[in-house]
């Protein structure tokens, strides 16, 4: 039994010994998967920071960059008030020509009202004429009239009666 023994020990201690292997063999896979880690880490730390030395590499180009874009907000920003503006002006001679045309409305009704006022001024005077000349008849008519009233009732002495002016004078003969 003795060989029982030492083979049960050797057992043992090969058991031991895969057991000790297995648990190195895991502590081993358990560092090497944190060295992958750890390398995709390092990796990742290098990318980043050949980012930023390309950043700071490129700084005075975003710099640049930061200036055209804000010119251009600025250019879109002047673009959109001329264009309003272009707008206002484009509906400007629209406007003026209907004002024209109103103008020229109320122009030719002034005209018109004018030419009326003309044509009832020359009628008015016209009439006033007429009015004044028939006036004058009726005023010479009147005189006439009360000379023939006074000549008749003139009594006639011995001579014409007749009448020289305004006033009637009698001439014996």
């Amino acid at each position: 039994m003795k060989h029982k023994g030492f083979a049960s020990r050797d057992r043992e201690a090969a058991v031991e010994a895969l057991a000790a292997l297995q648990t190195e063999h895991d502590a081993l896979l358990e560092q090497k998967t944190h060295w992958e880690d750890l390398r995709r880490a390092t990796e990742n730390l290098d990318l980043l920071s050949a980012l930023i030395r390309r950043f700071q590499a490129n700084e005075p180009e975003l710099k640049e960059l930061r200036r055209v874009r804000n010119r251009s907000e600025l250019l879109e920003a002047e673009h959109t008030a001329l264009q309003r503006r272009c707008k206002e002006q484009e509906t400007r001679p629209a406007e003026w020509e209907q004002r024209v045309d109103e103008h020229k409305a109320t122009l030719a009704e002034a005209q018109a009202a004018l030419e009326n006022a003309e044509d009832r001024t020359a009628q008015l005077e016209e009439e006033h004429l007429k009015a004044r000349a028939a006036e004058e008849r009726l005023a010479n008519v009147r005189f006439f009239f009360h000379l023939s009233l006074v000549v008749l009732r003139w009594p006639k002495l011995n001579g014409w009666c007749y009448v020289r002016t305004a006033r009637a004078s009698c001439v014996t003969r």
